[in-house]
Order: structure tokens, then C-alpha cells, then sequence
């Protein structure tokens, strides 16, 4: 007799995880879980998520419709891919760039917050409202970087455009809001997504938060802030 889903826990999870946000998915994507030899590899989440917030940050006004067309590993991504994977084990090193990337565009990537994660109180409204300030000088725009889990995750919290994306190479894209939710619904949504922490990345126990901008911005709010 064939066992149903439900009497394997981390299939009955997911299944109820994609029957609650399914309707948000905008593009699916798969980098996979196992270990270390998988075909995509240890580093392509964070080649994927620095190609796409380049990209979309040169239009702040981009559709989740056009975003979705780039939503695939290509191969930039495996070049930014080789960078940080030659160094793996400088992953939460904050002083690690990718400098290929960064200098020959003219931008700075800056780790603006890093907080514990608490399951039980994740306190992420908390620190996207912290980070406000910041964040509308990349669109929304910033890297989740989950320590303990060795993973990336791209984010949107675009308090100007009422944009509340979520970005991850073994999910796709999410996006929160529409024409029928009102802002505040919409932030409420991203941050209930927080349950894919728990869900994927068991063994998260830091989140850093990483902005990519443009050089001149970032020195600019620098001097505001003195």
C-alpha cells in the first residue's frame, strides 16, 4: 500500500508551505538541498541573487513579470558563483567582495544590520523598519545572508513603491502585494513568509543584512548621517 504524504513530515510541510503561498509565486526555481555535490553547487544562490539585484536596481520600477524572465542560472551566475566559491568558508566574512562584480560597475555591497534569529520571535518588521532609510537607496533591494544555513536569500521592502518580494534559488519568486492588498497587508505577508526559516534552513542562527548601491549613494548617506 502507497504511504500518503501527510505520514512523511518534511513532504506533508512542504506541501502545506506551497498551498499557503502559491498564489504569490511569480517564477519557481530550484537550486536543491542535499549537499555539497549537487549540480548547481555550494555559492550559486549568492551568484544568482548578486546578478538579479544588479539587474533589477537599474529599473527600481521593474514588473514581477519582467523579473520573472530572469529568473534562471545563467552563466554570470556561475562566474560570481566561482568568486565566493573559492573562498566558501569566508561566506559570513563581511569583508568579502566579489570585486570582478563590484568595482567594474561602480558599486559597494555593505552589511547594513546582522541579527540573531530567534524562531520563536523572529522580529523582522523590526529590522526592515530600521533599515528603512537605507533601503530606498537600492529600490528595496538588500541580500539576506543566513548564517548557520550557508545561504542567501534576495529581498524587496520598497516602503515607496509598495514592493514586498522574496527571492530564493530554492523557491523562485514571490511577490505580496497586488491592486486588491493594501500596503500594510502586503508587509504583514512578506513577513509571515518568515516560515520558510524554519521550513529550509533549520540550522540558521544569524541574518545578515547585505545592500548592493551604488558607491556615491552610500558615501552620501555617510555624510547625512554625521
Amino acid at each position: 500500500m502507497c504511504q500518503t504524504a501527510h505520514e512523511f513530515p518534511i513532504i506533508s510541510e512542504k506541501i502545506m508551505h506551497f498551498t499557503k503561498w502559491g498564489e504569490y509565486f511569480k517564477a519557481e526555481l530550484m537550486q536543491g538541498f542535499e549537499d555539497n555535490n549537487e549540480v548547481l553547487g555550494d555559492g550559486v544562490c549568492t551568484g544568482f541573487s548578486q546578478r538579479i539585484s544588479f539587474e533589477a536596481q537599474q529599473n527600481p520600477e521593474i514588473t514581477p513579470e519582467k523579473l520573472s524572465e530572469g529568473i534562471k542560472i545563467i552563466s554570470r551566475d556561475r562566474f560570481y558563483q566561482g568568486t565566493y566559491g573559492t573562498n566558501w568558508d569566508r561566506f559570513s566574512d563581511s569583508n568579502f567582495r566579489s570585486p570582478h562584480f563590484i568595482n567594474n560597475n561602480g558599486y559597494e555591497e555593505k552589511m547594513i544590520l546582522t541579527r540573531k534569529f530567534n524562531k520563536k520571535n523572529p522580529a523582522l518588521k523590526d529590522n526592515f523598519e530600521e533599515l528603512d532609510e537605507f533601503l530606498k537607496l537600492s529600490a528595496g533591494w538588500t541580500k539576506l545572508h543566513l548564517v548557520g544555513a550557508t545561504h542567501v536569500i534576495l529581498v524587496r521592502w520598497d516602503t515607496e513603491r509598495n514592493r514586498y518580494w522574496a527571492l530564493d534559488s530554492n523557491e523562485g519568486l514571490l511577490c505580496f502585494e497586488n491592486f486588491q492588498i493594501k500596503s500594510e497587508d502586503a508587509q504583514k505577508l512578506f513577513l509571515e513568509f518568515e516560515d520558510l526559516f524554519n521550513l529550509n534552513y533549520s540550522e540558521l542562527k544569524e541574518i545578515e543584512y547585505v545592500q548592493l548601491i551604488k558607491s556615491q549613494l552610500y558615501s552620501r548617506l555617510l555624510i547625512d548621517e554625521i
